[in-house]
């Protein structure tokens, strides 16, 4: 269930290609958590990512960019 809902916000950012950093977290409850980076603000991205995945509410946590019309996952975490 988690993963079909991460599969639609990746195919968002496909849509939307605006050379953002894309993070969804989904805690369990199912409420889903979404920011954008700047592509200047890796860092910023990975450091939040690992926020969101240090805290056992949240089962899934990813972030994700285009580039060269290739969609790639720079952080992915997954609690079962």
């Amino acid at each position: 269930m988690l993963e079909l809902v991460m599969e639609g916000e990746r195919k968002k950012c496909i849509a939307e290609n605006d050379d953002m950093y894309w993070l969804r977290a989904i805690d369990y409850k199912g409420i889903m958590v979404g920011r954008k980076f700047s592509r200047y603000n890796e860092a910023e991205a990975r450091e939040m990512a690992k926020k969101y995945w240090t805290n056992p509410a949240f089962l899934y946590v990813e972030v994700f960019y285009m580039n060269d019309r290739k969609l790639n996952v720079l952080y992915h975490g997954y609690r079962q």
